[in-house]
């Protein structure tokens, strides 16, 4: 990788930003775990996009699996309340 170079990443509210990144994280063990920023901050390898659309994906991507979490979750208090009806009963 050449530096500095502009990739894409999903900022917490999952809005896609273009950054400039300015070297690789050097790590204990010279393991390629991310780069960092023009500000300082260091990103993991998997949060950083080389377009828009794909860091757009990718967050459609995380919504999803987050969605299917939340959906066992779901069923699994609507069993407990059920239990719990049948007991008053």
């Amino acid at each position: 990788m050449q530096y500095p170079y502009k990739a894409w990443i999903l900022m917490p509210s999952f809005k896609p930003v273009e950054v400039e990144f300015v070297k690789q994280y050097e790590a204990f063990g010279e393991r390629d775990y991310g780069d960092v920023t023009n500000k300082g901050k260091l990103m993991r390898r998997d949060e950083i996009h080389a377009t828009k659309s794909e860091a757009i994906k990718v967050g459609h991507e995380r919504l999803a699996k987050s969605r299917a979490q939340i959906d066992k979750l779901q069923l699994g208090h609507d069993k407990k309340l059920e239990a719990l009806r049948k007991a008053e009963a």
